[in-house]
């Protein structure tokens, strides 16, 4: 990503000068996108007493044939407090399940899924965000700008059943029972901004953010990247279309004295419509 960065800037300060001001006057007191992402999401899971999970690490695209290929809306914006600050803001959700029946016995947070059950297994996940970002470098055609805010991560991977499964002490469960893994956790991301102005009526913008954390009970590290166009249709809407991309990987989650083990990577095209105030 240092790469793509470093030759992002460079291009852009060597580019020749636009018309005075952002593409077509637009205001920037607040900006609101919102659209919709076609995605390829891969999502991976394990929750038990140790390590991996008693009943190893299930990929859920596979075990679950669930879609590849997945559709979700998202929402995002940034709000100029003054001068040269902003309050950034987004969010994105996306569900996921899908059925089968057990050809063996499945072991997950210390239940066992018995062979010939059918079983409903998916990970749901959202993720907010907020951030302070601060302009840098400020000219008529090029902006450029640094970020410290959270994320709030929200995800839950679950099994569940109607009959023919055993509790942790080996007991047959009567009725319906599901098994979830939760994760809630604010994590600090601090992230990089390039506003482009290519024409009075075309803009690109860019931004990256990641983090890493390893303490006591957590190690994750989460990158968030997207590459977006805008064609100013009048001076407050325009249309656009773009890439991005997460990745959170936490290979150690510790809670409850269940070890966990979280693996989700999306990405996709994008389109959306912004507007300006």
């Amino acid at each position: 990503m240092r790469n793509a960065v470093g030759a992002i800037i460079i291009l852009a300060l060597a580019a020749t000068p636009a018309a005075a001001g952002f593409p077509g006057d637009v205001p920037d007191r607040v900006q609101v996108t919102f659209g919709g992402i076609v995605a390829t999401v891969d999502t991976q899971a394990s929750a038990g007493k140790t390590r991996g999970g008693i009943g190893g690490t299930i990929v859920f695209e596979d075990f679950f044939n669930l879609p590849i290929t997945n559709r979700t809306g998202f929402l995002n914006g940034s709000w100029r407090i003054g001068g040269r600050h902003y309050l950034d803001f987004g969010w994105l959700n996306i569900d996921r399940s899908g059925s089968r029946v057990l050809e063996e016995d499945k072991e997950f947070k210390g239940y066992t899924f018995l062979s010939g059950a059918e079983v409903t297994g998916g990970i749901d996940s959202a993720f907010p965000y907020a951030a302070y970002r601060y302009d840098f470098l400020q000219l008529d055609q090029v902006k450029i700008s640094g970020s410290a805010g959270i994320s709030y991560i929200d995800l839950a991977s679950f099994l569940a059943a109607d009959g023919g499964v055993l509790d942790p002490d080996g007991n047959l469960i009567t009725g319906a029972k599901k098994v979830e893994m939760a994760i809630g956790l604010p994590v600090p991301l601090i992230g990089f901004q390039l506003d482009w102005a290519l024409s009075r009526r075309n803009s690109l913008v860019f931004y990256g953010r990641l983090i890493y954390v390893d303490i006591s009970g957590l190690r994750a590290g989460v990158t968030n990247q997207s590459y977006h166009y805008y064609f100013h249709a009048t001076k407050h809407f325009a249309i656009g279309a773009g890439f991005d991309r997460i990745s959170i990987d936490i290979p150690k989650y510790v809670k409850d004295d269940q070890y966990a083990t979280f693996s989700y990577k999306l990405s996709g095209a994008s389109i959306y419509g912004k507007l300006s105030f």
